[in-house]
């Protein structure tokens, strides 16, 4: 019987001297190296050798390896929990910052109990049960969830959904309640449902409201219901996502490309079909502390106008009419929609048009904003 020979490991980490040396490739066709004598080269408390996953042959020969989790970062899907934790604790997807697609990310799930999955579950069946009647003392999305469906789904259903819940198995609670409302006249209850809720707890309008264009049976419907909506409720309180031609489908886009819809505070399609959203985002301290970059709006406001007067770059190039917040705001999602790409790593310029000059937008090819701001040339 003739020896195999297999490569030394001499740091016992599962990853074979040469691929640490030399390097390897992932799945992706991204080359990672790492450390011969360290068994967790990127100190996230996983081995190199359980991060680069299984090794693959392909039918030329080569081999590559299917990751496990990013062996370049200690939180690969940069929700705020270090991928040592998720795996050996939380039970949570490495890569997806939201692993149920809730909306609500793995890291907000593991540190306020009010999203337990147990408790989510709890609140779903009260909502069915109780409706209006208790409506004033449950401040939360699965109440409302529970007194929607219970309009339009048989009790035995609803208990089964609540145990789903319970599990935390149901995905994207508020979009999966669509497949559940059989008819137009089922979504009318339900637009009412949401009206009703909104004006008890107006601080939950935008959950409320991504729930009913995740009900919406048909896009025109949708739009209908946003209309009776600010009839009823004013101009001010129609969400942003049932406006300027966004959709369920729409919505879907960001929830799929790990988007966080309860975070979001813009939504834009562009000429393309390339939906562009702009998230609340990170402040630098609040990125630092997840070991991601900063981005979003709180990157926006903290790095490019964190005084409308004294500190205002879009007033600086643009002119005193961004000093006004919502101003600023409008350029930037003006910009997402009509900007032109100028570099494959996702660069975009818009030409504001009163004063003529450039505004430098960052996307994500998922159609995240990353960033905006004034461009200087110097």
């Amino acid at each position: 019987m003739n020896a195999v020979l297999v490569p030394e490991d001499l740091d016992g980490d599962g990853l074979p001297d040469p691929y640490e040396e030399n390097g390897y490739r992932d799945g992706f066709g991204r080359w990672h190296t790492a450390d011969p004598d360290m068994v967790d080269t990127d100190g996230d408390g996983l081995s190199d050798g359980f991060e680069a996953g299984e090794p693959v042959t392909d039918e030329n020969g080569n081999t590559y390896f299917r990751p496990r989790s990013d062996p370049d970062k200690a939180d690969t899907d940069g929700d705020g929990l270090s991928d040592a934790l998720e795996w050996n604790t939380v039970g949570t997807d490495l890569w997806s910052a939201d692993t149920d697609e809730d909306g609500h990310s793995d890291y907000e799930e593991w540190n306020d109990p009010d999203y337990d999955p147990l408790e989510m579950g709890r609140e779903f069946l009260l909502g069915a049960v109780l409706g209006e009647w208790g409506a004033d003392d449950h401040d939360n999305i699965y109440y409302l969830g529970g007194w929607v469906a219970s309009g339009v789904i048989v009790i035995g259903d609803l208990r089964d959904i609540a145990a789903t819940i319970s599990r935390g198995d149901l995905v994207g609670t508020e979009l999966n309640l669509a497949a559940l409302i059989p008819a137009y006249g089922d979504a009318a209850k339900v637009a009412a449902v949401v009206g009703k809720f909104v004006l008890k707890h107006p601080e939950l309008l935008k959950p409320a409201m991504v729930l009913l264009v995740g009900v919406a049976p048909h896009v025109d419907e949708a739009a209908e219901w946003a209309n009776n909506f600010r009839k009823i409720h004013g101009d001010d309180a129609v969400n942003k996502f049932l406006i300027d031609g966004i959709t369920e489908a729409d919505l879907n886009v960001i929830a799929k490309s790990r988007g966080n819809l309860l975070k979001t505070l813009e939504v834009a399609k562009r000429a393309d079909g390339k939906v562009v959203w702009l998230e609340e985002g990170l402040t630098e301290a609040e990125a630092m502390a997840r070991g991601v970059r900063p981005s979003g709006w709180k990157h926006i406001r903290e790095d490019h106008f964190p005084d409308l007067v004294a500190a205002n770059q879009f007033a600086d190039v643009f002119g005193g009419a961004y000093r006004d917040e919502n101003k600023i705001r409008e350029l930037i999602m003006d910009g997402a929609k009509y900007g032109q790409k100028v570099s494959d790593a996702g660069a975009y310029h818009y030409v504001e048009p009163n004063s003529g000059k450039i505004l430098l937008l960052v996307i994500g090819s998922n159609g995240y904003l990353v960033t905006a701001y004034p461009f200087r040339v110097k």
